[in-house]
Parts: structure tokens; sequence; C-alpha cells
């Protein structure tokens, strides 16, 4: 609602403004080139950026999705406006930091944090990588507050909190899970006929309607795709039995499954549906 008062507006999209923020550091002040930037883009958006500021104290919420009848179409059309509204509040705590409003800044970086938790149970990996994106703008922002001045205690231990909360409450293995389940819908409904094998000539980028001879294939001869199937989930589910680890554990984990993806693999379902 609050992405809707201002449709499509960001401050990073201005122009000239990589120019003018190259190699920003956070300990550095801004410069008045880079103070006017912030503050006239912000200045056309203050009624829903103070709104946007209000966002601090929901550490919960979700936007509505409605799971397309190929789950791999679902449409995410909310997420691009949570991306918008973090945008203004970084840059919001950016100002505010250089006004000396340590705590105002770090109560925008809250709100920034707190627009990503909308994603918390979402069962898509672009879910995660969307909110990792909006974490890593107010972490950003956060430092940028923290090395102008110093703030109230209090501000410090509500921002703690709810630190804390995003390390305990990682999207990871929600995401991967739902994806899991996600693949197996779609192999039941080409198992059971609702959906045509030749939708899989989508996932390659093929234009809808257009005659392939895979899709001409697999249309006739189903089992080439379904049998691979199995081997998809097992993949699947080893994915996910290693987002369980330690996190310092995992990463050497993924590469070999991530090898183990793309070396010589002649299952055609893992190549277009493991998560990248």
């Amino acid at each position: 609602a609050v992405a809707a008062k201002k449709k499509d507006f960001q401050v990073g999209a201005a122009p000239q403004y990589n120019d003018v923020f190259d190699k920003t550091r956070p300990e550095i002040q801004l410069n008045a080139r880079q103070v006017d930037l912030v503050r006239g883009e912000l200045d056309k958006i203050r009624g829903p950026l103070d709104e946007a500021r209000q966002l601090n104290e929901h550490l919960y919420g979700r936007m509505p999705i409605k799971i397309g009848a190929v789950f791999f179409a679902t449409l995410l059309p909310d997420h691009m406006k949570a991306r918008e509204v973090c945008d203004w509040l970084k840059h919001d705590a950016w100002l505010l930091a250089h006004e000396g409003r340590i705590d105002e800044a770090i109560d925008s970086c809250r709100a920034c944090l707190c627009v990503g938790r909308v994603m918390g149970d979402e069962p898509f990996v672009i879910s995660h990588l969307i909110r990792i994106a909006i974490q890593t703008e107010a972490i950003i922002a956060l430092e940028r507050a923290l090395a102008q001045g110093v703030a109230d205690e209090a501000a410090l231990q509500k921002m703690q909190v709810l630190l804390e909360l995003e390390a305990q409450e990682s999207t990871w293995i929600h995401s991967l899970r739902g994806e899991r389940a996600g693949v197996h819908m779609f192999f039941e409904d080409l198992r059971t006929g609702k959906t045509p094998m030749k939708s899989l000539s989508s996932l390659e980028m093929t234009p809808p309607g257009k005659f392939t001879i895979s899709g001409w294939i697999a249309d006739r001869y189903p089992g080439m795709i379904l049998n691979q199937y199995p081997e998809h989930l097992a993949h699947m589910t080893s994915l996910i039995e290693t987002a369980k680890l330690p996190l310092h554990e995992q990463r050497p984990k993924i590469a070999e499954w991530e090898e183990k993806t793309t070396k010589d693999n002649g299952n055609r379902v893992i190549l277009m549906l493991a998560p990248a």
C-alpha cells in the first residue's frame, strides 16, 4: 500500500546516481552533491516515506500469493515493491545519519529489515534471494548510521533484537522445501495428465504454442521425463539436508552439490529445475 502511493519510484534510479555514489564508504560523510540528490529524491515521497518508517514495528507479515497452474509460472508482483520501499528507507537512514539523527536512522534500518521479513515462509528461492538483498541494504545503511554518530542504548537494543530474529529465522530451508514441493506438484500434474508434457518446453524458453520435436516426443512418451523425477527428488533432498547443517559446513557441501548438478549430468530434469 505504501509503495503504491509512489509507483516504481527508487532513489537509486535517479540520473547519474552511480556516478554520484561511486565508492561511498560508511565512515565518510556524504558530500554536498550526494546530500542534494538524496534529499531532492526523498522530498518527492515525504508522505509515503513517513508511512514506510512505521514498518519498523511490524516484525511479521505476509503478501498474498496465488500459486500458478504451473508452479514455476507463479507471479510475485508485490516483491519488487518491497525492494522499492527498502530503497527509500536505506536512503532515508543515510540522510538522517548525515543530519546527526542517529536513532531515527536506526529506526529506518529496522523498517527496511521488516520489509524483507514479510517473505519469511514463502516457498520460493527467489523470495529468499530478495530478502537477502533487502538485508544487505539494511546492513549497509546501519553501518553508515553507526559510523556517523553515537546511538542511544534503547535504539541499539531494539536493533539487536531484530538482528537476532533475522539470524534465527532464515528463509533458506523454507525456500528449498518449497521448491522441492513445487516440483513434486508439477510432476504429479504431468503424471496424471493435468499438465501437458509440452509445458516443459516453456521452461527451456520455447515460445508458447511453438512446435518443438522435444515437446512432441515428451507428450507421446511421458516416461522419458517422468522416470527422471525420482533422481531430481533425491538431488533436492540432499541439498535440504545440507541446509540443516551449521552455516560454516554448508558451503563445501553446496559446492559439491552444484558440481554434481552440472558435471556430466544426463538428467534433463535436474539440469532444468535444480535451483541456481
